[in-house]
């Protein structure tokens, strides 16, 4: 039968739906995981720095009394994230994902989301800026005709580089066109041959690693984490 010329006959898909629109292809994506290549040592080594938040001296010049006092200080900072993938996902028409940050523990604040929704652009990149402030609250106790130096510090990770890996879900809908009729029946759903062999024609690099579903497949995808943002706090004291 002849299929008319915007239409591709799919390689493994039977019955009378045999051949799909590319132009009509739109896919979603969803990003279930981010593995982070993590020399945990040599990255603080490199990376960290800590940023003066305040400094103050504090005296107690009784002879026979402890003197204590609150302090307070905070800072705010520009955090910036950046996601790169090495594969080209202009294929996918939205894509939204959380991803972890590195080096932060998972109890708060250490994940963030991403999301785009316009196709056709490279959809390789993904970049979050936020306004961050560290605060630090803290009794300093001074012994009796004695002087101590107070130091705050944010602990700062500046242009950190962190490899990771991470599994991307993909399905898709498309027109289909009826083989012995050339009839079209819009936004049907493809399957997943027919979403492997629409990946393939457009070079997609992403190693594919199982075909579990009917109408999905999941693939694996490889790319770069950079950062500049804070740890958390920390005060250093020392006797003057």
């Amino acid at each position: 039968a002849h299929i008319l010329p915007p239409y591709i006959r799919c390689s493994k898909t039977a019955g009378d739906l045999i051949s799909f629109s590319m132009p009509s292809v739109t896919f979603d994506g969803a990003i279930s995981g981010i593995e982070f290549d993590l020399p945990l040592p040599q990255l603080l080594a490199t990376s960290a720095d800590n940023i003066l938040i305040s400094s103050q001296i504090i005296r107690n010049q009784t002879l026979n009394t402890t003197h204590s006092e609150c302090i307070t200080h905070s800072i705010t900072r520009t955090s910036t994230f950046l996601y790169s993938f090495k594969e080209s996902l202009n294929f996918l028409s939205g894509i939204s994902f959380r991803a972890a940050i590195p080096l932060v523990s998972t109890a708060g604040g250490s994940m963030i989301d991403m999301k785009s929704e316009v196709g056709g652009e490279s959809q390789q990149q993904w970049t979050q800026t936020r306004q961050e402030t560290y605060s630090i609250s803290k009794t300093i106790t001074v012994p009796p005709n004695e002087c101590i130096e107070v130091k705050s510090f944010v602990k700062w990770i500046e242009n950190i580089s962190v490899a990771f890996k991470a599994k991307i879900k993909i399905s898709g809908r498309c027109h289909r066109l009826r083989v012995n009729n050339g009839q079209v029946v819009e936004n049907q759903p493809m399957d997943r041959d027919m979403i492997q062999q629409y990946l393939q024609m457009n070079s997609f690099q992403g190693r594919i690693l199982s075909h579990t579903e009917d109408d999905s497949i999941t693939a694996e995808l490889t790319g770069v984490f950079r950062g500049s943002y804070g740890l958390g706090t920390d005060t250093l004291l020392s006797n003057i």
